[in-house]
């Protein structure tokens, strides 16, 4: 596994997880995370994904719930009402359970040494 790297001066590379890379361009140098901490920042964004996916099938659910119980009409609404409580409430609020499962994850020292 390589990680990319972007440096300060606009060059970009790729390193090993736990080494050093020294930028070809300017002779910075960089610490790559150890790969622990990679895998455990890919699972926090896969969870993230898995969440966002199941909530989105959970409309779908309930607009098809609803086409099959009330018709069209009612249905197209009971939708457009359901995207609107998952945009307003659980979009949200996935975003900051992400965020406090990203915090949550031990830090990384990825400056210059």
């Amino acid at each position: 596994m390589r990680i990319l790297v972007s440096c300060d001066c606009g060059a970009e590379g790729s390193g090993e997880p736990g080494a050093t890379y020294t930028c070809p361009a300017c002779g910075l140098v960089w610490r790559m995370p150890p790969a622990a901490g990679i895998v455990e920042v890919e699972r926090a964004r896969r969870t993230h994904r898995l969440r966002t996916v199941a909530s989105l099938g959970a409309v779908v659910v309930v607009a098809i719930a609803g086409l099959v119980l009330s018709g069209v009409g009612a249905a197209a609404l009971g939708a457009l009402i359901t995207v609107a409580i998952w945009v307003v409430v659980v979009w949200p609020a996935l975003r900051r359970r992400h965020a406090s499962d990203l915090e949550a994850l031990p830090p990384v020292d990825l400056s210059e040494h």
